[in-house]
């Protein structure tokens, strides 16, 4: 799953811009809209901006209730820890296949898929794992959607944040990895998250299709994907004439390991590409780019973009990534651990 307002946003400004440059039309202040892709658009006393989706949450939900009699309750996060979803499984023992064959997964995930890339970037991890049922639904997989669903629904109000008297005004990108997440494959996940004004602008959470030996090797490839998003983002800045210092955009990692490694020069590997991923970084570390600053891993609002989390640890990361709450990485000090003083 992998979502980017700044991406949408930035490719209709490229074509308007072009338009009014040769003439073709004039462009017009509209106002503010209330409306933008389905979703409503809101507005704080203090300037802030809030997009969300509540009725597409009701739809999905409904529909979810009329194609299933199964009642599933969340205390307020979408997954379950530890648990994973594999399409190599197939039905359970007593499973009613035929049963399963009727619930519309493709339909629901198809909701499903575009809140988490629009204003939902909270699910886009559990989103990605019960897409891929699409064509063998298990008794599994829609439980978990159902879980999903409730979550989304119980939540709905919510939505993305930029603004008002929040802070990073200038692009700062968070990147995470869990390493073997898929133990039929030996495959990782990947996940990062741009924010900007307190909110999140582009995000990702992606399979590692590498058999790595270690933890290292798969934050070093999620990272690298990291550093490219944050450099995107900078570019896109650029484009409006608005990125002109020459300070370096900052990407979080809760891999000191790699953060050790990438500074002085000792990393290394076995795998060329993680290999590469390492020297593309330390390149753009050079160049004055980016930076790379180590911070806790209950800090790291990346982390729900890589495996499920208990509802506690769910729901902090969450508020911070939508701009609900603001994480201060700082306070919680390079090795500590984040508390409820932490997120404000």
């Amino acid at each position: 799953m992998c979502g980017d307002v700044s991406r949408i946003l930035g490719g209709v400004y490229d074509r308007v811009y072009g338009y009014v440059k040769n003439g073709g039309f004039k462009a017009r202040d509209e106002g503010q809209p209330e409306q933008v892709l389905g979703g409503a658009v809101s507005y704080g006393e203090n300037g802030e901006i809030t997009w969300s989706h509540e009725m597409m949450c009701e739809k999905l939900f409904d529909l979810v209730q009329q194609a299933t009699s199964k009642t599933m309750y969340t205390k307020g996060s979408p997954g379950v820890k530890g648990k994973y979803l594999s399409t190599d499984d197939g039905p359970e023992e007593g499973e009613n296949v035929e049963q399963v064959k009727q619930f519309p997964i493709r339909e629901v995930n198809g909701l499903l898929c575009y809140l988490a890339n629009t204003s939902r970037p909270d699910v886009a991890f559990e989103v990605s794992q019960t897409a891929r049922f699409n064509d063998c639904p298990t008794a599994m997989a829609i439980a978990a959607i159902v879980r999903i669903a409730e979550y989304l629904n119980k939540t709905k109000t919510r939505g993305i944040t930029w603004g008002g008297d929040r802070a990073m005004d200038q692009p700062v990108t968070f990147g995470d990895a869990s390493h073997c997440w898929e133990p039929n494959k030996g495959w990782g996940t990947g996940g990062h998250v741009v924010m900007m004004y307190g909110g999140a602008i582009a995000w990702r959470s992606k399979s590692i299709k590498l058999i790595v030996r270690g933890t290292r090797d798969s934050e070093a490839h999620a990272m690298c994907a990291a550093v490219e998003a944050a450099l995107w983002a900078r570019e896109w800045l650029r484009s409006f004439g608005y990125l002109e210092e020459a300070k370096p955009s900052t990407v979080y990692t809760d891999s000191s390991c790699l953060v050790d490694g990438l500074g002085d020069g000792s990393f290394n590997s076995s795998r060329r590409a993680i290999l590469i991923a390492g020297l593309l970084m330390r390149q753009e570390i050079k160049n004055g780019e980016i930076e790379m600053v180590h911070i806790s891993g209950s800090c790291n609002i990346a982390d729900i973009l890589t495996k499920s989390e208990v509802p506690d640890v769910h729901g902090r990361l969450a508020t911070a990534m939508i701009g609900e709450a603001r994480i201060n990485v700082l306070s919680a000090g390079k090795f500590g651990k984040a508390t409820a003083n932490d997120f404000k």
